[in-house]
């Protein structure tokens, strides 16, 4: 049986994509371990560190979960390998989707002028569907692992957004800075 988390799930505060983070990664863990078993506590750590491989023998949902994100990470890392001229298979680990859709939308994204709003664009697709993955657990530690992988995506835009933030993207998006990487990485 899985353990329900009835007022912890109805006491998180909503978020929205285009809204601000209210609340840190790092309280939200810290509310985790002391509101969820241990074992739930270490998988929702694991998850948010970017560790799938802790998944093991979890529920069907949260396989899926993994499976979307890591397979969807795949499936990117593979057309940009390949609009680099470079071996795929260096840079995904495990299988793709070989979902057409995800593929129609990463085109979309490698078209795209703007990489704010390319990987806005990627960002909202894993948003939406991280949630229809989980809509049917919603006091269960699937429902908790969306909002710390929705809450992680809000600090990322909250860190850009920041004056610090945008120096850093102005920078590495600059034509000068680029061509500078590209020659110094190619000369290696």
């Amino acid at each position: 049986m899985t353990n329900e988390y009835i007022y912890f799930t109805s006491s998180l505060p909503a978020l929205s994509f285009a809204g601000e983070p209210p609340t840190s990664v790092e309280y939200f863990l810290i509310d985790c371990q002391s509101q969820l078993s241990g074992g739930d506590y270490d998988l929702v750590r694991h998850i948010l560190a970017g560790n799938y491989d802790i998944v093991g023998d979890c529920c069907e949902t949260v396989r899926e979960l993994l499976e979307f994100t890591q397979g969807f990470q795949n499936d990117l890392a593979h057309y940009r390998a390949e609009r680099a001229h470079k071996d795929p298979s260096n840079y995904t680990r495990g299988a793709r989707t070989g979902n057409q859709r995800y593929m129609e939308i990463i085109t979309q994204v490698g078209k795209m002028a703007n990489l704010l709003e390319a990987e806005q664009l990627i960002d909202r697709m894993k948003w939406e569907n991280w949630e229809s993955i989980a809509a049917n657990s919603f006091f269960q530690v699937e429902n908790v692992i969306v909002y710390g992988l929705q809450l992680q995506m809000l600090e990322k835009y909250q860190a850009i957004r920041s004056f610090k933030g945008t120096e850093i993207f102005k920078e590495i998006t600059d034509p000068a800075f680029i061509e500078q990487y590209l020659y110094k990485t190619n000369k290696e």
